[in-house]
Order: structure tokens, then C-alpha cells, then sequence
């Protein structure tokens, strides 16, 4: 039997759990903010690139480009992620920016199911002869290239958060001497 704070007897015992609950070191905005430093970086230079090689009809340069774009985009979009959200530490960087890799691809599939929506809702001549074998040509034509921009992107974007964790530990850990004038 044990007494409880009104000083009676009683079989009733309340405890509180010994063990705290820890923290998610998740951090969503920061994970929204690096997805749209990507969507920036991707939407910027890829229209850039649609540019220079739609004018020359060269599908394996575009090819080429966009899988450069999309590594730079994912590091620099793993980075801000892994910045804004003040990771201690490499591994939960690179968690941080696998996080942000899943949320690009995920944004970026979203948007071109939308204007390819609305290319085809649209009503014109082109865009309603789109077929689903074409869709399964271009996949076949660039699909090595969006497995190596996909697979090299994830790698930099995971990069990238770790490195965020590295230059914020150093400028914690490097203390700087005060410097003392003897006269």
C-alpha cells in the first residue's frame, strides 16, 4: 500500500514515464525551403538549356544538361535544407537532405503531371495526339539519363545536407583566441 498526496491508503500507484520521448530533428520548412531552391535553380537553368538545345534539335545534349542541373539543383537544395534547419551533425545532414531529394522528386513529378494535364485538357491538335506509346518512347530514349540525374542527385543532395552539418560544426567547435597586447 502507498499513500497518496491527500495522506489516505490507496492500491493506485500514478507514475510518470522515467524515459522523455526524443525529439524529431525533422525539419519541415527547412525541407520546403530546399525544395523550392531547387524548383528556382531547375526552372532558372533549365529553361536556359531548353533554349540553347531545342534550337539544335540535340536530344542527348539536353539529356546531358538537365542530369548536370538536376545534381547541382539537389545539392544546392540538400544544402539550404540542411542550413536552414542548424543539423549538428553529418548524419542527420544526409538525412536531411534525403528528405529534401524525395520532396524534389516529388514536386517535380507533380508539376509536370500538371502541365501535361493541361497540355492535353487543353483541346489543341498536338498536344491531344499524344499517346501513351509516346510517353513510353521518351521514357525509353532518356531513361538512363533520368536514372543517372535521379540516382547522382539523390547522392548530392545527401551531400550536400552533410556538408551543411560540417561548415555549422566548425564554427562551433574553432574558437577563436582573444588576443592579448603585452606592452
Amino acid at each position: 500500500m502507498e499513500t497518496n498526496v491527500t495522506g489516505k491508503e490507496s492500491n493506485v500507484v500514478a507514475r510518470t514515464p522515467s524515459i522523455a520521448l526524443p525529439q524529431s530533428k525533422t525539419a519541415w520548412g527547412a525541407i520546403f525551403g530546399g525544395t523550392f531552391v531547387y524548383l528556382a535553380v531547375m526552372a532558372t537553368f533549365g529553361s536556359l538549356g531548353g533554349a540553347i538545345f531545342a534550337d539544335a534539335g540535340n536530344v542527348i545534349g539536353m539529356v546531358v544538361w538537365m542530369t548536370i542541373l538536376a545534381i547541382i539543383s539537389l545539392f544546392l537544395a540538400g544544402h539550404a535544407s540542411g542550413v536552414l534547419s542548424r543539423v549538428r551533425d553529418r548524419s542527420t545532414g544526409l538525412y536531411q537532405g534525403l528528405i529534401t531529394f524525395g520532396m524534389c522528386v516529388f514536386s517535380s513529378i507533380l508539376v509536370l503531371a500538371l502541365i501535361w494535364a493541361g497540355a492535353t485538357a487543353g483541346g489543341s491538335q498536338t498536344a491531344g495526339a499524344i499517346t501513351r506509346w509516346d510517353v513510353v518512347s521518351i521514357a525509353g530514349t532518356g531513361g538512363w539519363g533520368l536514372f543517372c540525374a535521379l540516382f547522382f542527385g539523390m547522392l548530392a543532395a545527401m551531400g550536400g545536407g552533410s556538408q551543411a552539418a560540417n561548415r555549422q560544426m566548425l564554427g562551433e567547435v574553432i574558437e577563436r583566441p582573444e588576443i592579448r597586447r603585452v606592452a
